[in-house]
């Protein structure tokens, strides 16, 4: 049964510590194993980061969002997988280190389940900005609202010219 890496993509959770991140980053970069009774512990091999977009002030593409995403939620599956398969292991003729290094890999798996529930959140919410907000502006983007602003002001003030003019009329 071998481990398939972890798609993060390396942020930290505000509610969580530094040290806490590093400590689970740490106990997810290997893999643990088991052939028979022995216990084997193998490093994952990191994944590749995501390629971001060439251009920021657009911001990721739609292909790039859900890449992320079904990255996130084949992690999840995969740390689903690994919590069931470790709960499922036959408990009869385990020594007290396999038991040891199965609880350490439950742990893992959950925190690492966990983390990835709230990347699949994390994203859901830049999902939600992009869509509300649109991308932002870069430096000197958007001086051009200034001709706009001044055009909508006269539009104002034409509107309002004419609604005083038709109540003079009808007055």
């Amino acid at each position: 049964m071998e481990k398939k890496p972890s798609f993060r993509d390396g942020r930290r959770s505000r509610s969580r510590s530094a040290s806490a991140d590093q400590t689970a980053n740490e106990a997810s970069q290997a893999a643990i194993t088991h052939v028979g009774v022995i216990t084997h512990v193998a490093p994952l091999v990191p994944s590749a980061p995501l390629r971001s977009s060439g251009n920021s002030r657009i911001g990721p593409s739609t292909n790039e969002l859900m890449e992320r995403e079904q990255g996130i939620v084949d992690a999840m599956l995969l740390r689903f997988k690994n919590i069931i398969e470790l709960a499922t292991t036959n408990k009869g003729d385990v020594t007290s280190e396999v038991a040891a290094a199965q609880a350490f890999q439950t742990n893992v798996e959950t925190q690492a389940l966990i983390r990835a529930a709230q990347d699949l959140l994390s994203l859901t919410r830049e999902m939600k900005e992009l869509w509300l907000f649109g991308p932002l502006r870069g430096l000197g983007e958007g001086e051009e609202g200034g001709s706009i602003d001044d055009n909508s002001k006269r539009v104002v003030e034409m509107v309002e010219a004419m609604i005083h003019e038709r109540t003079r009329r009808d007055v």
